[in-house]
C-alpha cells in the first residue's frame, strides 16, 4: 500500500512538472552579483554579524518551546530536477506558530520584556505585519506577559487575524498596503508611547531589525547542523518580501562559508510576479520601490513593494538570481507538497521555491541558467503553515489537519 501511494506520488509530481512548464517563472539575474567567491562585504556587518548570531543563537536556545525544525529530504523532486539532492526546511511547525518569524519578533519583545524597569506588564508592542511577523510578534507577548497591538492591511485574512487575538493581541485594521499599515503603526506607537518592533528598517531604526535578522539567522544555523558538519548547499532559495529574511539567512551562509573558506552558496530571491520588489531593486542596481500591483497576490505575506534598506547591504552584491512565481503556481505546488513524502502542510507564501524547482524541472533554460546539475543540492524553505485552513482546502482537497495526519501516520 506504501509501496503504490508513493509511486502515485511520483507520477503526480511527473504530471504536475509538465504542467509547470507553462507557469513563466520570471528569472532575473543580479547584475551585481559578487560571486560565490566573493567575500562577506564589510557593509554587510549592518545586516548580520556572525556575534550576532552567537548571541541571537543562545538566547533561543534557552526558551523551552525553541527546538529546530525538520530539513525534509525530497527526493522526488530532486529526481525530477536533475540534481543531487533537495532538501526542505519545514518552518511549518516552528514554534507552535508556524513560521521562522517567532525566532525574530519573539526575541526582540523578550529583550524589551526584560528591560522593563516596571515589569513585563507596563510594556505594549506594536508592530505592522503581513500575516506571520504579526503572529511571532503576539506569540512572544504572550510569552513574554506584554501586551501587543498588531496593524494588519486590508489584504491579510481574518483567520490570520483570529490567530493573532487568540494570542491575546489587539488587531487594527488599516486601509491600504502593508507600508501604509507600517506606517500608522509608527505613527501612534510614537503619539502613544508604544515600542514599535518591526522587520523593516529606516534612517534612525535599524537596531531593532538587527537582532530580527539575527534570530532569523538560527534557521540557517540549524540547517548547517543537519547537514552535517563542514557541508553547505550549492543552492538557497528563500523567500522575499522586504527582503529581511532573505538577507539574514544569506548572511549566515556567507559568513560561514567565509570561516571555512569555501565558496558561498549560490544565493536565489524567490516572491510573486505581482510583488517582485527585490528583482525590480537589483535590476535597477538600486532601492527603487515597485509600482503596486493592481492585481495583487495570494502570496499575502510576500506582498511588499519596497526592500528594506538594512537587506539590501546583502542582497545587493549577494543574490546571484531572482525567481518571480506566478500565483498560478501556488496552488498547485501546495497540492505537491500536501502529497509529496513526507506530506508538509504550507501556506500560499511558502512555496514559491518549490514552484520553481517544479518550473526548472521542464524548463531546460531555467535549469542551465540557475546552474543546476547532478551534482547540486538545494536547500529551499518553506515559510509558513497554512494561514487559513479553509484556503488550503480549496487549494488541496484536505485540511491541515488531514494532510498532518497523514505524517504521522506514514
Amino acid at each position: 500500500m506504501r509501496l503504490h501511494a508513493v509511486a502515485g506520488a511520483v507520477r503526480r509530481g511527473r504530471g504536475l512538472s509538465t504542467a509547470a512548464s507553462g507557469w513563466q517563472v520570471v528569472h532575473q539575474r543580479n547584475p551585481s552579483a559578487g560571486g560565490r567567491d566573493a567575500p562577506y562585504p564589510p557593509a554587510a556587518e549592518q545586516t548580520l554579524s556572525m556575534a550576532e548570531h552567537d548571541a541571537a543563537r543562545a538566547q533561543l536556545l534557552t526558551w523551552p518551546e525553541y527546538a529546530p525544525t525538520p530539513l525534509v529530504e525530497h527526493r522526488q523532486l530532486a529526481e525530477m530536477c536533475g540534481v543531487s539532492r533537495v532538501l526542505v526546511k519545514d518552518e511549518s511547525r516552528r514554534g507552535g506558530v508556524g513560521s521562522f518569524k517567532v525566532l525574530g519578533g519573539a526575541l526582540v519583545v523578550e529583550d524589551l520584556a526584560l528591560g522593563a524597569a516596571e515589569g513585563p506588564g507596563s510594556v505594549t508592542i506594536a508592530t505592522a505585519s503581513a500575516g506571520n511577523h504579526g503572529l511571532g510578534v503576539a506569540w512572544g507577548a504572550q510569552r513574554a506577559g506584554t501586551e501587543a497591538v498588531v496593524y494588519l492591511h486590508s489584504g491579510v485574512s481574518e483567520p490570520m487575524a483570529e490567530k493573532m487575538r487568540a494570542l491575546g493581541a489587539r488587531v487594527r485594521r488599516v486601509e491600504g498596503s502593508y507600508e501604509d499599515s507600517v506606517r500608522q503603526c509608527v505613527e501612534e506607537s510614537e503619539a502613544n508611547g508604544w515600542h514599535v518592533v518591526q522587520d523593516v528598517s529606516w534612517p534612525g531604526y535599524e537596531a531593532i531589525p538587527r537582532r530580527i535578522n539575527a534570530g532569523y539567522s538560527a534557521l540557517a544555523a540549524e540547517a548547517c547542523e543537519q547537514l552535517g558538519e563542514g557541508r553547505l548547499p550549492t543552492h538557497v532559495l528563500v523567500n522575499a518580501g522586504v527582503g529581511g529574511f532573505a538577507s539574514a539567512i544569506f548572511a549566515y551562509f556567507w559568513l560561514r562559508a567565509a570561516a571555512d573558506g569555501v565558496p558561498r552558496p549560490r544565493f536565489v530571491t524567490v516572491e510573486p510576479t505581482e510583488a517582485d520588489c527585490c528583482l525590480h531593486a537589483l535590476q535597477a542596481g538600486e532601492l527603487a520601490a515597485r509600482p503596486r500591483s493592481a492585481a495583487g497576490t495570494v502570496q499575502t505575506g510576500l506582498d511588499c513593494n519596497e526592500v528594506t534598506p538594512l537587506a539590501w547591504h546583502v542582497l545587493r552584491t549577494g543574490v546571484d538570481d531572482c525567481l518571480a512565481v506566478p500565483d498560478a503556481a501556488v496552488g498547485p505546488t501546495m497540492r505537491f507538497l500536501a502529497e509529496s513524502e513526507p506530506p508538509i502542510a504550507a501556506g500560499e507564501s511558502a512555496v514559491a521555491g518549490v514552484a520553481a524547482l517544479l518550473s526548472a524541472a521542464e524548463d531546460p533554460a531555467l535549469s542551465e541558467a540557475l546552474q543546476l546539475d547532478g551534482e547540486s543540492v538545494v536547500l529551499a524553505v518553506v515559510c509558513e503553515a497554512p494561514p487559513d485552513a479553509e484556503s488550503f482546502h480549496a487549494a488541496v482537497g484536505r485540511t491541515p489537519a488531514q494532510v498532518l495526519e497523514l505524517k504521522t501516520t506514514a
